[in-house]
C-alpha cells in the first residue's frame, strides 16, 4: 500500500515526540489499530484517511489536549486517551 509522505512511528515514539521539548514539523496520524503512527502533512489528510488513519493533531495541539487531560482527566476516545492506551498496550506486547 503506498502511504502518503510522513515518518512512521511506534506508540511510545509518538509519545516521546509529543511529550518531548522540539518542534518537529507536520501532524500526527493514528492506524486504527493503534499500533502504527505518523507524522506526515496536513495537506494530505484526505489521504491518509483514506488508508484507514485518524488525524490527531499538530504536536503543539497534542501537548495541549495532555496537559487539560492532566487537569481534568482522560476523556475516553479523545487524543491523550489513544496516545496512553496505546502506547500501553505496546508496552504490554513489549513486555
Amino acid at each position: 500500500m503506498h502511504l502518503p509522505q510522513g515518518k512512521g512511528l511506534t506508540p511510545h515514539e509518538a509519545m516521546d515526540i509529543v511529550t518531548g521539548t522540539g518542534e518537529p514539523p507536520g501532524v500526527l496520524y493514528r492506524r486504527g489499530d493503534g499500533e502504527v503512527y505518523f507524522l506526515g502533512l496536513k495537506a494530505d489528510r484526505r489521504m491518509w484517511k483514506q488508508r484507514g488513519f485518524r488525524f490527531m493533531g499538530s504536536v503543539p495541539a497534542i501537548r495541549r489536549r495532555l496537559a487539560e487531560a492532566r487537569e481534568t482527566g482522560v476523556r475516553e476516545r479523545s487524543t491523550a486517551w489513544y496516545l496512553l492506551i496505546d502506547a500501553e498496550w505496546q508496552s504490554r506486547v513489549e513486555g
